[in-house]
């Protein structure tokens, strides 16, 4: 009887120590699964992080490159808009210089007819009147 209880004791026991053994194994799954939860926030939070410094970084490189476009583009416009004004400029320039050529011209052709009147000492209307007065017979035309 005694063997019987003894034996008793030893399976109670054992089934203690087993519960212990399936608590603690329990304790550490649950611990590991923690664990592995927490791994996994963290990682998604530093994903995030990354992913978000991503974004942001895309977001300035499209800003440059527009700003990059947008600078080339108005470069350009005033380049174009530059040599616009320069051709003018010179269209306006060669329009003067053939006016003033023509005012020139023009000038010089009166100056000869003007010289050549008086190479050819036609008497002034002034004279002509003297002479009238003096003259009367003599009906010379004035010119």
């Amino acid at each position: 009887m005694q063997f019987l209880q003894h034996l008793q004791t030893l399976k109670s026991q054992k089934k203690i120590q087993n519960q212990k053994k399936r608590k603690i194994r329990m304790q550490m799954k649950i611990q590991t699964r923690q664990q592995k939860k927490s791994q996994s926030q963290s990682q998604k939070k530093i994903k995030k992080k990354i992913q978000r410094r991503k974004k942001m970084q895309m977001k300035i490189q499209m800003k440059s490159q527009k700003k990059r476009k947008r600078r080339l583009l108005n470069h350009q416009k005033s380049q174009i808009q530059r040599q616009k004004n320069q051709k003018q400029r010179q269209k306006k320039r060669k329009q003067s210089q053939s006016q003033s050529l023509q005012n020139k011209v023009l000038w010089l052709s009166r100056k000869k007819h003007h010289d050549l009147r008086h190479q050819q000492e036609l008497p002034s209307p002034l004279l002509l009147m003297k002479d009238r007065k003096q003259h009367p017979e003599s009906k010379m035309a004035i010119k």
